[in-house]
């Protein structure tokens, strides 16, 4: 029903006017003179309703088409739906912004557990900046305060394709010590290797601090 507008059969004789609503048809009509006038190619995304009301996004190019004089003697257009990736565009977009805000530390690395992205809490809570983060192994935040054996299980259950859970004790940029807890998920493509890590810890040394007093 989304792609009702531009699903319609194109036959000749027919006008923009009698394929698409008149307010619709009126802008194609411009677009053509647009082009013809300029002999430049026009390549644009447009928003339109569907039947049922939701957003329907269309790629639409037109090109001049020339005689052997080389003048401009008419129009080739062609419009694709791309509404499903602009969806899944904005979604990725509010799914970024969420990232960005919350309070939790997160972090993604590749397979290989080189640092690809951080967000502005990591930054707060750890002291080092994006910047100087990215590209990075996360060992840059060892303490010292766990063993060579609690690493080795760690790698073990992510190595698995399970999610590890658990507390630490990790090192500020500043050299200062503070306590997290979280949790670190394997992520899959399709053929199912992992290709990705995604850590979301949480500062508790305040939560530490209070309950040992």
């Amino acid at each position: 029903a989304d792609q009702l507008l531009f699903a319609q059969l194109i036959e000749v004789g027919k006008t923009d006017a009698d394929l698409f609503p008149a307010e619709l048809g009126e802008a194609y009509r411009q677009d053509d003179r647009r082009v013809m006038e300029s002999g430049q190619t026009l390549d644009q995304l447009e928003e339109h309703l569907g039947a049922d009301g939701q957003k329907v996004f269309v790629q639409v190019m037109k090109t001049p088409l020339r005689d052997a004089s080389g003048d401009v003697v008419g129009i080739q257009g062609i419009f694709w739906d791309v509404t499903e990736r602009m969806r899944a565009e904005e979604s990725q977009a509010r799914l970024a912004t969420a990232v960005d805000q919350v309070a939790e530390a997160v972090m993604i690395t590749d397979a290989n557990a080189t640092i690809l992205y951080v967000n502005p809490a990591f930054e707060k809570i750890t002291g080092f900046t994006r910047a100087e983060a990215l590209g990075q192994n996360p060992r840059l935040l060892r303490s010292g305060k766990h063993d060579a054996e609690f690493y080795r299980r760690m790698l073990a259950v992510l190595t698995a394709g399970e999610v590890w859970s658990g507390h630490l004790i990790n090192k500020r940029k500043d050299g200062t010590l503070y306590a997290e807890d979280g949790t670190i998920s394997p992520v899959r493509d399709g053929a199912g290797q992992i290709v990705n890590y995604v850590a979301v810890k949480r500062d508790v040394t305040e939560q530490k601090k209070q309950a040992a007093q």
